[in-house]
């Protein structure tokens, strides 16, 4: 008997799923508190050169010499006056003597700024005055929290299949304490980046760990609800952050504050069950009949003394021991290696645009907590609804419209005048639904494209170029201190692109799964089955299921979940 039919007794989402579930959960809301923070801890302030013999420790943001004192349209491309350059002061007559003649009509850098303290107090790039010259800092510290995520999926995913999920639990929750309260204090920037780094590594072998345990624990009719209501779960992280943030406006007690939750998780060792279905997988047999037993009380059902008596290795999954291929053998045959390369190109544009799109909150127009709610929340019904119709219409269809949808919101974003600021966030936020359901999308139709041979290796790829989406986003939305426009034409263009492509690839809805390179070559034809010799005699659960008609095709691509852990990118 495989874990599939353990789950069967057991039930696919009884009170013992349901406590894993709610037990991840809360993470999952620390993960999209902690990814996302970057938007409030590194927000640029509006601001202004200081200007000297005028300005002081005690200035407003706008005194009376501001106007005449700071050119107007500078080379960055910011709209009113410049925040890099000022007017040369032609005397050092001191404070009492900044008129309009004190200025020569010759302008220099600046090298200190004045603040405006309306939307945030004090941020990192003000503390550290990471603006004009510096302002690439800003987005090197996203790309290298994105790189920590993914470092972090590379170690705690291999730590997680050796040494078993809950022990994650033991490591990644302390280190995220320690990196959180640390990068509160941080003396310099250097120290500021690197703290960010290890507390990206901890939140995502957090996420990935528990995405892991659910996906485990819930039965084939569950599980694809379970997956993306995560997704959901990451953006009420999101909504909390914003509150917080509103109330909270210097970034150094913000991080405190949302540092503090944190330390609930350091009881998760001892309170979160291991994954039975990694206990089987590693022969422990004896301590998977024991959270079996508990499982099976929880969920008030009566386990079979089959379950029991079977052979241990009937405990395994038989999908384990398939032949498999790797990553070449999509690149080297021409119809796979289009179909990956466009697979591929998807899940990187889906990242660049979903992460770009948050932390492009502050650059839309309007109050960034407003704009940061919204771009948040729409995630909510977005994936519900793409959950819902996912099953009834056909996936490139869905992706394609949504990544095309997305894409023109973006596109035609820039060019809503400044009066109208609320059209162009609207825009904003109908267009990151648009990608938060083609996210989910993808998830689910790449694992349909490609062969069971090479599905590990086709994902783990499509993964990768997602973390380089995600590596990138921070660096794409911070061109619009040079043009303003810039990142929303990227996001838009490459959005589009992407949903062109799309429509070469081929509908796999009501289809069967490729098995083989052959299979998946001739996937898409007329031919809606697969030949007979794909089901023989001793043909598995899952395909006993399919031909009989009592799973769905999405709860087939979930039966094996080893083969697909990849998923969770």
């Amino acid at each position: 008997m495989n874990f599939e039919e353990i789950l069967e007794y057991l039930g696919h989402f009884g009170s013992y799923q349901i406590v894993v579930y709610s037990l991840v959960c809360v993470p999952s809301v620390l993960v999209g508190i902690h990814i996302m923070a970057s938007v409030f801890l590194m927000g640029i302030p509006k601001h202004r050169c200081f200007i000297k013999n005028c300005d002081n420790s005690l200035s407003e943001f706008e005194e009376p010499w501001f106007p005449y004192s700071i050119p107007k349209n500078d080379a960055s491309g910011v709209k009113g006056f410049s925040q890099c350059f000022r007017f040369q002061k032609a005397t050092s007559t001191g404070n009492v003597s900044c008129l309009a003649t004190d200025f020569r009509n010759t302008t220099e850098k600046c090298s200190d700024w004045v603040w405006n303290k309306e939307e945030f107090q004090w941020t990192a790039v003000s503390e550290w005055n990471l603006v004009c010259e510096k302002s690439m800092f800003v987005a090197l510290s996203g790309s290298v929290f994105m790189v920590g995520i993914l470092v972090g999926a590379l170690i705690f995913g291999a730590l997680a299949d050796k040494v078993g999920r809950k022990r994650v639990f033991l490591f990644a929750p302390p280190l995220l304490v320690l990196s959180s309260v640390g990068t509160a204090f941080s003396p310099n920037y250097v120290v500021f980046i690197l703290l960010r780094f290890i507390t990206a590594a901890a939140v995502s072998g957090l996420f990935q760990t528990g995405y892991v345990v659910v996906v485990e624990a819930v039965g084939v009719s569950r599980r694809l609800w379970c997956a993306n209501m995560l997704q959901v779960v990451f953006a009420f992280g999101e909504l909390l952050l914003a509150l917080v943030a509103y109330f909270v406006r210097n970034w150094r007690t913000l991080e405190l504050v949302i540092a503090g939750p944190t330390s609930l998780l350091l009881v998760y060792y001892w309170i979160l069950p291991e994954s039975i279905r990694w206990y089987i997988s590693k022969e422990k047999f004896e301590k998977a009949r024991r959270t079996i037993e508990k499982a099976a009380l929880w969920n008030k059902v009566d386990m079979p003394d089959s379950v029991y008596t079977s052979k241990n290795t009937s405990f395994c999954d038989q999908d384990s021991k398939k032949p498999t291929a790797g990553i070449m053998d999509l690149l080297c045959n021409p119809c796979l290696r289009r179909r990956t390369l466009n697979i591929a190109f998807n899940w990187f544009v889906n990242s660049l645009v979903y992460y770009g799109l948050s932390m492009n909150a502050g650059n839309l127009g309007g109050d960034v907590y407003v704009n940061f709610v919204a771009l948040a929340a729409v995630e909510i019904p977005a994936v519900i609804l793409g959950t819902l119709i996912l099953s009834c219409v056909g996936r490139k269809t869905l992706l394609s419209a949504m990544l095309l949808l997305g894409g023109l919101c973006c596109v035609v974003n820039p060019f809503i005048p400044t009066a109208f600021a609320w059209a162009g966030t609207t825009l904003a936020v109908i267009g990151k639904s648009q990608i938060a359901v083609s996210f989910a999308v993808v998830y689910v139709y790449s694992a349909e494209i490609f062969p069971t041979v090479v599905r590990n290796a086709g994902i783990g790829f499509s993964s990768m170029c997602s973390r380089l989406g995600g590596i990138l986003a921070p660096i794409v939305a911070n061109l619009g201190t040079f043009y303003e426009p810039l990142p929303m034409l990227i996001f838009g263009g490459t959005a589009l692109t992407s949903g062109l492509l799309t429509l070469f690839l081929p509908e796999t809805r009501d289809q069967d799964l490729p098995e083989t390179i052959e299979d998946a070559e001739n996937f898409g034809s007329s031919i809606k089955q697969l030949p007979k010799k794909y089901f023989p005699d001793d043909e598995s659960h899952t395909s006993k299921k399919l031909q009989e008609g009592t799973v769905s095709h999405n709860d087939s691509l979930f039966e094996n979940v080893d083969e697909h852990l990849d998923l969770l990118g």
